[in-house]
This record gives structure tokens, C-alpha cells and sequence, in this order.
């Protein structure tokens, strides 16, 4: 998948991002999951920009994006960098999609300019910590996201471990045994996925992963006055469907689909489904 468009440009902190747009039509800001470029979600772009303007981006610190200045990779940043994005390809208003991490980025960005948000779309995740969501234990979340910022130093020392795993052929049927990925996943991108977040920086990797435990956008859930869709998987471990129906429910216009079959993965282990759910919620 080669994107139509491509550039880079300078962010509101001088931080270079790189982006690529797909297709023409009404546009669609993507913002991907966290260490992952646009082929992770190439499955929903390319059925997608057979009718709308897809645009996305590299997160700052990853792939053929710079990395920041001290203290530039919270939700925040990365969501000025989507609307930087934007303003670069000449879109002054587009529905959004998120997943994982991106719904976190995707909430950000309505929260900050909610006149440039038509409709959010938001794949395994939820506007708020995924620790504190995953496991809403007094203060758990906390303690998970101080350990991963502590990680984050020694992620030189990560690094070879990582791409050693990463290059395993095993290394998907391990996944599969301990149910973090489902059997009926596309291997190639998964594992294309896997190899691109082990390539990272692993100190910037896991301080984006720490600032992921401080964002709540739960603030303008009540207020939301636009159509928002949650897709979730009913064996997601990451991020609960039950998390994901009870977000659903605090936003107006909110709803939300669960695939029971589905892990975390569910854009590569259900796709036409999520491609179906997307198509007619974008129409």
C-alpha cells in the first residue's frame, strides 16, 4: 500500500511529523495505535479511501516522524500533531477514527477543536487510561504508570530482546496460546505490527505508553453532541467490552458493537466486519 499523498511537516513545537493521505472523498483523520504506522491499518484504508480522503500520520518519536523536545509525547501533543496534520492537507473539518491508543488521540483532538470533529469512530479503546480501565483497581493505575515510566530507562538494555521475540516465527502461535491474539488474525500484519514496535526507541515508546496513564477526556462525554461508535472485542483484555459499553452509554449520541470473538485486534481478525460497521457509521 503506497500512500497518494505524503510530506512532513513542522508541529506546533517544531517536532517533524511525518503524514500520508489515501483516496478522495470526505476526509477521515486516522490515528493509529501506539509504535504502529498506517499499514497496521491497512485492511480498513484500503477499503476506506475507495470513498473518502483517509489521512494519518506517524507519531511523533516513531518511524520517519522526529522525535520531541523533553516532555513532548503526551495524548495532548499527539493530537495538536493530528490537527497540525490537517491543516497541512488543507482539511479544516473530518470525521476521526481512533484505535487503541488513537482513541485517546481522536477525544484529545474533539476536545481541543470540537468545530473540526464531525463524527468519532473509536476501535478498542476508551477516552481515559487503558490501565485504570482495564483494571479499575484504587490507585493501580498509578502504580502501573510510574513503573512504566521508570521501564522506560532501560529501554536500550529492551531493545535487542524485542526484535529478538519479533523475528521468532513462534512468536504469533505463542501470542495466539495466551489468547492476546485470535488464531483468525491476518499473521502478516500482525506480525508486521509487532516487528514495527520493537524498531522503536524504547524510551520513547514506553514514556508515550506511561503519558497514555495520565490522559482523561472523559470531561466531554456528557456534552458530546456528535454521532461517536465504539467497536470492541468480547476477549480484549487490553480494553474490557464491558468498559466500552458503559463509555457508550455516558455520550448522547453514542453507541457501541462488540465482536464476542474478537481480541484487541479486531481490525485484523474480523475486518470485514469492522469494515462493514465503519462504512455505514462514515456514509
Amino acid at each position: 500500500m503506497h500512500p497518494d499523498r505524503q510530506g512532513t511537516l513542522r508541529s506546533f513545537d517544531g517536532t517533524s511529523i511525518s503524514w500520508q493521505t489515501f483516496g478522495q472523498g470526505p476526509p477521515v483523520l486516522i490515528a493509529n495505535g501506539i509504535g504502529v504506522a498506517f499499514p497496521g491499518l491497512g485492511l480498513q484504508i484500503a477499503d476506506l479511501s475507495k470513498r473518502h480522503c483517509v489521512i494519518t500520520w506517524d507519531y511523533r518519536g516513531t518511524f520517519r516522524s522526529g522525535a520531541p523536545g523533553h516532555g513532548g509525547l503526551g495524548i495532548r501533543a499527539h493530537a495538536r500533531d493530528g490537527l497540525c496534520v490537517l491543516d497541512e492537507v488543507g482539511v479544516h473539518q473530518a470525521a476521526c477514527l481512533g484505535w487503541s491508543m488513537g482513541v485517546q488521540v481522536v477525544f484529545e483532538a474533539c476536545k481541543m477543536a470540537r468545530d473540526r470533529t464531525t463524527r468519532l469512530a473509536c476501535i478498542g479503546g476508551v477516552p481515559y487510561s487503558p490501565f485504570k480501565a482495564n483494571i479499575p483497581l484504587p490507585g493501580f493505575h498509578r502504580l502501573i504508570r510510574r513503573g512504566t515510566s521508570a521501564a522506560s530507562h532501560v529501554g536500550p538494555q529492551i531493545s535487542p530482546f524485542l526484535k529478538a521475540a519479533t523475528g521468532n516465527p513462534a512468536l504469533f502461535w505463542l501470542l495466539c496460546q495466551v489468547h492476546f491474539v485470535r488464531p483468525a488474525a491476518n499473521k502478516e500484519v500482525f506480525v508486521s505490527m509487532a516487528r514495527g514496535v520493537a524498531s522503536h526507541d524504547q524510551e520513547i515508546y514506553l514514556q508515550t505508553l506511561s503519558e497514555l496513564g495520565r490522559h482523561d477526556a472523559t470531561d466531554i462525554l456528557t456534552g458530546l453532541d456528535l454521532p461517536v461508535l465504539f467497536l470492541g472485542g468480547g476477549r480484549d483484555y487490553m480494553i474490557r467490552a464491558s468498559t466500552i459499553r458503559r463509555v457508550a452509554r455516558q455520550i448522547p449520541r453514542g453507541r457501541a458493537e462488540i465482536l464476542p470473538r474478537c481480541s484487541h485486534f479486531i481490525t485484523i481478525e474480523q475486518p470485514e466486519r469492522v469494515n462493514e460497521l465503519l462504512r455505514d457509521f462514515l456514509a
